[in-house]
């Protein structure tokens, strides 16, 4: 935090004039700082997806993805001494790091790129928010007058990161659910500017967005409460995450220098995306692949690309490969959930799929009113009783939990030891 800075009025101002200047400045901030912060999501996460194409447009050879992928392993632990790796709910925390720098953003951006673009199998988000996160430490230093409006600029840009990331405004405003009130008009406003920015950046650059491909919903069918069976399969195949992101984190640590885990981890990462390129990068673009597999019936394959993508990103991150786990967590869940249909032939896929992919994430991230709200944005025509009865198992299963085993998971990033 800035030193000087007051820790100045509530962000609730009070009556008058004073009040109402006040009111309207944090509220200029929030909103005039989250498009900032969007337009600066969408350039990195332009800058990631044009590495990505570059590098994997020419060759899908087995040969080709070992190669690349060590490369971008060797190139990540380069860079590993000039980054202090992060969780996402550390990069979300308000207070932020002491001080920041623009060589510092500028490692964390390359660190972030080339985890996407050399085929990591983890999502931007963690990158992104890595980027804003530091950037916003250069904002409140210059702008802020007080304590709040510091912990408000630094709200700001994590909300707008993942309203536009995730396309949905109000995902960023409801995200920090458990922090005190910091002006909640204000962060769904940065929220709102950032996703208006984060779509205007990508179109100005000529980014391409995708929308899942998921089937349409079938009301004929039994109703949405039987999604509690591929939602508990979901939110074990999350538990299945937990552990190994714990177990590989123990083993990684015992490697040696961060250097050494990320080299050593790459090789094994390159080895395992090699055999099944489909495991690769965050798995949004590859629902496609569920749902062939789904509608052909082939549902050993479901299992098996559930378990693969949960230990590629498990593997991805212990290693240090800078990226988020949560759209990864949805195709594992979104195939394990498909899987179910082999038991349920009368239970409609989107439902399964819908089912599988919030029970996951929910259990991961620890989330289930931000991971509801994205599902529902995400899911064109998803079926709302069956989302929150997946919602549901997935708390109930969270309180099952072991608060040692969710720590592993309430974040998106490897640390460094």
């Amino acid at each position: 935090m800035a030193a000087g800075l007051n820790a100045g009025a509530p962000m609730d101002a009070e009556r008058g004039p004073e009040g109402a200047k006040l009111s309207a400045r944090i509220h200029g901030i929030a909103v005039g700082y989250g498009f900032i912060a969007g337009a600066v999501a969408g350039v990195t996460f332009f800058l990631m997806k044009t590495l990505q194409h570059l590098i994997w447009d020419h060759n899908r050879a087995w040969w080709y993805t070992v190669v690349v992928v060590m490369l971008g392993g060797v190139l990540i632990a380069l860079l590993r001494n000039y980054s202090v790796e992060a969780d996402l709910d550390d990069q979300l925390d308000p207070q932020g790091p002491a001080s920041g720098q623009w060589r510092r953003i500028a490692v964390l951006a390359m660190s972030a790129v080339i985890a996407i673009g050399f085929g990591g199998a983890i999502g931007p988000e963690a990158g992104l928010l890595a980027v804003v996160t530091e950037f916003s430490v250069i904002i409140k230093h210059r702008i802020a007058r007080t304590r709040a409006e510091a912990a408000l600029i630094a709200e700001a840009g994590n909300a707008a990161v993942l309203s536009g990331f995730y396309g949905a405004p109000p995902v960023g405003a409801v995200y920090r659910q458990e922090s005190p009130s910091m002006g909640r008009l204000s962060v769904f406003g940065a929220s709102l500017a950032g996703f208006v920015a984060f779509i205007l950046t990508s179109r100005v650059l000529g980014l391409e967005s995708h929308p899942l491909e998921l089937p349409g919903p079938d009301v004929a069918t039994l109703p949405g409460l039987l999604a509690a069976i591929p939602a508990a399969v979901g939110a074990g195949l999350a538990v299945l995450y937990l552990l190994v992101r714990h177990w590989l984190g123990r083993l990684v640590s015992k490697l040696g220098s961060p250097r050494v885990q990320t080299l050593v981890g790459s090789a094994l990462l390159a080895v395992l995306l090699g055999a099944w390129p489909v495991l690769r990068f965050s798995g949004h673009d590859d629902f496609g692949v569920l749902l062939s597999h789904a509608e052909a019936g082939a549902w050993v394959p479901l299992v098996l690309l559930g378990l693969g993508k949960v230990v590629a990103t498990a593997l991805s991150l212990s290693a240090g490969w800078r990226g988020g786990d949560f759209f990864p967590l949805m195709f594992a869940g979104a195939s394990a959930g498909a899987a179910t249909l082999a038991l349920l032939p009368l239970l409609d896929m989107q439902t399964a799929m819908v089912a599988g992919m919030a029970a996951a994430t929910t259990v991961a991230l620890r989330k289930p009113m931000a991971v509801f709200v994205l599902l529902w944005f995400l899911v064109p025509d998803v079926t709302v009783l069956g989302l929150a009865v997946a919602c549901v198992v997935a708390v109930l299963v969270l309180k099952a939990l072991p608060e040692r085993l969710l720590a592993v998971g309430h974040g998106s990033q490897s640390a460094d030891h």
